[in-house]
């Protein structure tokens, strides 16, 4: 995944200069950078894990490759759910060490993180979850048979899963003191920042994709959504230079 980085030392110099590089990210959610005059920082992407794989499908689905884009979304629903259950628990008081050791039990069970989903979503909206089935059923013809859809199929697919976390999150949206999404997200920010070497500069970057939290600015369609990611995407790659023509200027560690 990539994330654009701007150096925050140049920016606020006493002779600024702005500079922003497009880096490479993975799953810790850190970008070590140098720019062009030696700064040295770690970026971390202020992105929930749904978030960061919405945006990986979003950009197979751009570039044709269906398989990859209905696996990255399938994969996004599920750490939605996830999302769920910790912003559910932070509003009840429960703590994160107390959480992480609950939720250990069920880290590689999907099915016990969806029948938690469920329970939580009851006890917070007071009726139940109605899933879409035809999100299952599609799933399991493409994760576990590995069919490959053609591309109106795979669009119809991240569709609904892009409707379903968006009408669950405008739910908790609602209901925000009952979810405490701004702590969920502070906690994840020094988690990952404990990958981050003692002494090092650190800036917090907000991702802009297909379904930003940040900036709250999610679409009411996916139509929309995808629209606007592909026009961000295309932005990036006319403005962004590279200071470092002849080389890598970033390393992931």
């Amino acid at each position: 995944m990539k994330i654009l980085a701007p150096c925050f030392e140049c920016t606020f110099s006493s002779n600024p200069r702005f500079e922003s590089q497009l880096v490479d990210y993975f799953d810790d959610g850190v970008a070590f950078v140098t720019c062009s005059v030696g700064h040295k920082f770690a970026a971390i992407v202020q992105a929930q894990k749904f978030e960061i794989l919405l945006n990986s499908g979003a950009s197979a689905l751009l570039d044709g490759f269906t398989l990859e884009a209905c696996a990255s979304f399938s994969a996004a629903l599920e750490r939605f759910y996830e999302f769920f259950i910790r912003s559910s628990a932070k509003g009840r008081k429960i703590s994160t060490d107390l959480f992480d050791e609950m939720f250990k039990t069920m880290a590689q069970q999907s099915e016990r993180q969806f029948g938690a989903f469920l329970m939580l979503y009851l006890l917070e909206f007071k009726k139940a979850y109605k899933e879409n089935p035809k999100i299952r059923t599609f799933r399991n013809k493409v994760i576990h048979k590995g069919e490959i859809p053609k591309n109106d199929k795979a669009t119809e697919f991240c569709s609904w899963v892009y409707d379903e976390i968006n009408k669950i999150y405008q739910s908790m949206s609602d209901k925000c003191d009952n979810f405490c999404l701004q702590e969920v997200t502070m906690e994840m920010n020094a988690k990952r920042q404990k990958n981050v070497p003692n002494g090092m500069r650190v800036a917090i970057v907000g991702e802009t994709g297909i379904f930003p939290l940040c900036h709250k600015d999610q679409k009411g369609s996916f139509d929309e959504a995808l629209e606007a990611f592909q026009k961000s995407r295309e932005m990036l790659r006319r403005t962004v230079i590279d200071p470092f023509p002849m080389g890598r200027h970033c390393h992931s560690e």
